[in-house]
């Protein structure tokens, strides 16, 4: 399939808890973009929504996925995400995280056939007293298999980021090749974030590596954009669309790279 297939599901969770089970299957040496929107609407009532997203590749099947979740400030999302590989299959998944009040994702990859690869992408950014907590496990379970992971986030005014990422490597799993970072920017003193990377390797002849960094926007890039005239809101903005850009870059709609980016200029402004 040429196109990208976009599937918006608008929740009514006005004081309600909604379960939703979504499923996507590719079939074997065959290859799609989907996009998944997750939304509610604005209500003066909290809600919940509590959902499972199980995606299966067969092999040599490639998907590109991208998912957004804006959902209402009034909010709860519980998300569970299971995807499986088999040989030879490729994913490549953008997830971007900038509503409800609290936010728990799960996400698990299991690469189950050889030569299988993906590539895991995301964006966070909690404020206003937000919560986005993700949880995230690359399982490699047969030989000359590689994963990618990269997941920023930009917290302030109150709001807190937890990422928890695990890379397994099954002692069948040789020659193995995974990475995982989060790279973090805090805004103000009010903001908190957590990060905590783990290995549990049990094969002996892999490449395996894991990062994490917090900071703050540096002094010196400010003051290279304030000294060209550009004021201090707008230049924050441009550090942290910047911070953003490697991610928001891979998600395959123009149209969505553009609101993407509008999303990020509108909790700019709130600050």
């Amino acid at each position: 399939l040429e196109d990208v297939i976009q599937v918006r599901l608008n929740l009514d969770l006005d004081r309600k808890a909604v379960w939703t089970h979504s499923i996507i299957w590719i079939e074997a040496n065959t290859q799609a973009a989907i996009e998944l929107d997750w939304m509610s609407a604005n209500s003066g009532g909290q809600g919940l929504h509590n959902g499972a997203l199980e995606v299966f590749l067969g092999e040599g099947a490639h998907l590109h996925l991208d998912e957004r979740h804006h959902f209402s400030a009034a909010d709860w999302n519980i998300s569970h995400a299971d995807v499986s590989l088999e040989a030879d299959a490729g994913l490549e998944w953008n997830l971007a995280v900038f509503g409800a009040k609290s936010s728990k994702n799960f996400v698990k990859v299991d690469l189950k056939g050889k030569g299988s690869d993906t590539k895991l992408k995301g964006v966070m950014f909690p404020e206003r007293g937000q919560v986005v907590n993700l949880d995230t496990r690359q399982n490699h379970w047969d030989v000359s298999t590689s994963s990618d992971l990269i997941y920023k986030s930009v917290a302030a005014n109150q709001g807190k980021s937890i990422w928890h990422g695990m890379i397994y490597v099954d002692p069948k799993a040789q020659q193995t090749d995974t990475y995982q970072s989060n790279k973090n920017l805090i805004l103000d003193d009010s903001a908190e974030v957590k990060t905590n990377p783990g290995l549990e390797i049990l094969a002996d002849d892999v490449k395996c590596s894991h990062g994490a960094t917090v900071g703050r926007i540096d002094d010196t890039e400010l003051f290279y954009l304030q000294a060209r005239g550009i004021p201090e809101n707008e230049a924050q903005k441009l550090i942290v669309e910047g911070f953003y850009n490697r991610v928001l870059e891979s998600f395959r709609l123009e149209s969505t790279r553009e609101a993407l980016r509008e999303t990020l200029v509108e909790k700019m402004e709130e600050l």
